[in-house]
């Protein structure tokens, strides 16, 4: 090699570093642009937009955990986390803004919009324009007079489209968007989104099986158009953002006017202190400053358990998620609205509690639960003046062989493999392992690095073998059983 051809090949190297340097993006930097890891805690700002500001100390709260999480989010343990902001007994405490992102800047709710929607039809049926949550869905649509809807597909209601119990046969979890098994993927094809929806196969009695489907979010979205003659943006800026003093919101519509109730791109923007107003309207029973928004009853019903949920929770309500945790011996509850990526409006009644986070966090499905580990690792336990609560360790079982194998979820068609490494049994999920620790009978925990802790509950078949393990990871729940 020459002298001329090793100066070139130094000089591209050197490029390619610095390149490579300038391409890692910070959460924070300073003037000149060095990345930011210390972090000192700030009162939020009031800037009159309605919200009454307090701080962490004077409202009670553990400021070393909240701290511990800020700093876990500068250097990177919990990355691409663009904000986190928590309201304690109706007071905003903590608004802190990553990656360029501040409190003006409008952020995607992605499914997190499912909850919004939700609101707007609790808001119709309130005024009359919905009669009732048992009315049957055919009723809703006399513009689709070729759809057949003999029994049983007849008596789908209302109340199964908003807890995603309609029984039509629908896939969206299991595939990608871009696969045309996907059921996003045919409907996204189709020249009527809606009608695509109403024509599926009825496959299953309503009520008995969850399913989640954006496909009927879109559909509760047509049914406000038709009972009260404005789509979902018209109606929510009038009944629902104008009363909150929300003036900065985007909620894009299709060619034909159909509003993305659903979700996703095109779905509702807002900016954080504005979904944190969501969550403290249902925190105050649907009331805001003296004026009852949403009726209590319609809170209630829409935030309470209707069906066991795997995945993004535990339980599932009207377009809204629920969790639970145990906290030495108190078990705490939230619902939430949650949407892909990392976007949550959490709200915890028995604490006086919302938390907003927004995030981008597409790697694998354990990403999108990351907030969740933040609320019931950090924030939580920041409330209730706990650190992480010490495992009291039992005798292990004499054999662990028992629990070892490959365990697949056929929900998301993800596989789990457990193994023993030495005298410990290990678990290898979406590219990351822990070590398993044993809890008690049949119950194990560990810690998956950047996500947090996780807890494995293995069941048993009639005779006495072990066939699946339901992990806990913040509050959602997943089922993975064994195949080998």
């Amino acid at each position: 090699m020459t002298k001329h051809s090793s100066m070139m090949s130094f000089v591209c190297i050197f490029f390619l570093l610095l390149a490579s340097a300038c391409a890692t993006v910070y959460p924070r930097v300073d003037s000149k642009g060095r990345p930011q890891y210390e972090y000192v805690y700030h009162v939020p700002e009031d800037t009159g937009d309605g919200w009454e500001t307090s701080s962490l100390d004077v409202e009670g709260v553990d400021a070393k955990k909240v701290k511990e999480l800020i700093r876990n989010i500068l250097d990177r343990r919990f990355d691409n986390i663009h904000s986190v902001l928590l309201v304690k007994d109706g007071r905003l405490i903590l608004e802190e803004y990553f990656y360029g992102y501040d409190r003006d800047k409008k952020h995607q709710l992605r499914s997190a919009t499912k909850s919004v929607t939700s609101i707007l039809v609790g808001i119709a049926k309130d005024q009359e324009r919905i009669k009732s949550v048992d009315q049957k869905l055919y009723e809703f649509f006399p513009e689709y007079g070729d759809i057949d809807w003999s029994a049983p597909k007849n008596s789908i209601t209302l109340k199964h489209v908003l807890n995603m119990t309609a029984g039509l046969d629908w896939n969206e979890w299991t595939y990608p968007d871009s696969d045309p098994r996907s059921s996003i993927y045919g409907m996204a094809r189709s020249d009527d989104w809606i009608e695509f929806v109403l024509k599926r196969k009825f496959v299953q009695s309503p009520g008995k099986i969850f399913n989640y489907s954006s496909g009927l979010s879109l559909v509760l979205g047509a049914i406000l158009k038709n009972k009260t003659g404005l789509y979902a943006n018209e109606y929510a800026e009038k009944y629902l953002f104008g009363p909150l003093s929300i003036s900065e919101f985007s909620w894009q519509q299709g060619p034909s006017g159909m509003v993305y109730t659903s979700g996703g791109d095109r779905g509702l923007w807002l900016r954080p202190r504005d979904m944190a107003k969501i969550g403290l309207l249902f925190i105050n029973k649907g009331n805001w400053k003296g004026q009852q928004i949403v009726s209590t009853e319609w809170v209630y019903e829409s935030t309470k358990p209707h069906i066991n949920a795997f995945f993004g929770g535990s339980e599932y309500g009207y377009q809204w998620w629920r969790g639970e945790k145990a906290f030495g011996n108190r078990t705490i509850g939230v619902f939430y609205a949650a949407g892909r990526g990392g976007q949550y409006i959490f709200v915890c009644p028995s604490l006086d509690l919302v938390a907003v986070f927004t995030s981008k966090v597409y790697g694998n499905p354990l990403d999108s639960v990351r907030p969740q580990v933040m609320m019931a690792d950090y924030i939580i336990p920041a409330m209730l003046s706990l650190f992480p609560s010490q495992k009291k360790i039992t005798s292990e079982p004499k054999s662990k062989s028992e629990y070892t194998g490959e365990y697949e979820s056929k929900l998301l068609r993800v596989k789990m493999k457990i193994f023993e490494e030495g005298n410990d049994l290990s678990c290898e999920l979406f590219r990351q392992q822990t070590k398993m620790l044993y809890e008690s009978e049949n119950k194990f925990f560990g810690n998956l690095q950047n996500i947090g802790d996780v807890q494995f509950k293995f069941s048993r078949d009639e005779d006495g073998k072990v066939d699946k393990v339901i992990t806990r990871i913040g509050f959602a729940l997943l089922i993975f059983e064994k195949i080998m």
